[in-house]
């Protein structure tokens, strides 16, 4: 309830806050302890309010095996029938 305080008191006179608080209030008062159950909830409810239809999938759902680092994103990128991989620029040569 402090945060709850906190972010209203600094951003109630923002254009738009009525509007948006609600899923701020949402998110933040989320009783889930797992963080990241929290996080996902999150990005879940943000991704639905901005009506972006991409869906989230969880790569430990996909049964990858030991794969790790470059070669877990190859892993998923073939599960998922990818044609194109884009990475920043740092991790070009993947």
């Amino acid at each position: 309830q402090k945060l709850i305080r906190q972010f209203t008191e600094s951003y109630r006179k923002a254009p738009f806050f009525k509007n948006n608080f609600p899923l701020i209030e949402d998110i933040i008062c989320n009783p889930e302890q797992n963080l990241f159950r929290y996080i996902l909830y999150s990005i879940n409810k943000i991704k639905d309010f901005l009506k972006i239809p991409t869906p989230l999938i969880i790569s430990s759902e996909l049964n990858l095996g030991d794969a790790k680092g470059s070669d877990k994103v190859i892993e998923i990128c073939k599960k998922r029938g990818a044609k194109n991989y884009i990475n920043p620029i740092g991790g070009i040569e993947l």
